[in-house]
């Protein structure tokens, strides 16, 4: 589509990285920024200082996982974002939904509802860019945050919202064995180097 308007993806990626952007994450739960899109929140950065990056975590809850101790309570995984983010810079962040009455619920949640939290978000912080979860993926958490997103950057007169010029759906590593349906194919490719990997 942006070649036909005469744009390549050089040309797209010049501007992403040489320009002041707002990246806004909505991530269904705290680390899948990092697994889906960390090298890029840090190559944004190391570009152009000036870009903001703010993430959504839709939820944080207790749960069973593969640390030491087979388990991490919310406040665990709060302290974990306060690191992340410090390391990252990220602007700012919030939990759009916490606790375990949402936590591996979102499926759930009123779909309605999750599309007007994150329409305040994007009034609020009024992204350039938006990255979130794709539809194809095993998690009902992740499928249920990207239609609310998909839906909350449809298409409005700028006077109602935002352009945000940049939508990606990030890849998580897990969906590709185990996705429920096809998987995406990826249509756009960001170089990224090593220092933005660590």
């Amino acid at each position: 589509m942006n070649e036909l308007l005469g744009i390549t993806q050089r040309e797209q990626e010049q501007d992403l990285f040489t320009q002041k952007q707002t990246l806004l994450g909505i991530v269904a739960h705290p680390d899948h920024e990092i697994l889906m899109f960390g090298g890029l929140l840090h190559r944004i950065k190391r570009s152009c200082p000036e870009s903001r990056i703010y993430i959504v975590y839709m939820t944080v809850g207790d749960t069973s996982d593969l640390s030491i101790n087979g388990f991490s309570s919310s406040s665990d995984r709060i302290q974990e974002i306060k690191q992340v983010s410090s390391l990252l810079k990220y602007d700012d962040w919030e939990i759009a939904f916490p606790g375990n009455e949402y936590h591996l619920l979102l499926d759930q949640v009123p779909p309605k509802k999750l599309i007007c939290k994150i329409e305040g978000y994007i009034d609020k912080w009024r992204p350039t860019i938006l990255i979130t979860h794709q539809f194809p993926d095993y998690n009902q958490d992740h499928r249920a945050v990207a239609l609310a997103a998909v839906t909350a950057t449809r298409p409005a007169p700028s006077e109602h919202k935002p352009e945000i010029r940049f939508s990606w759906g990030g890849e998580f590593s897990g969906n590709v064995t185990y996705g429920i349906t096809e998987p995406m194919v990826p249509n756009i490719f960001t170089e990224i180097s090593v220092e933005d990997l660590a």
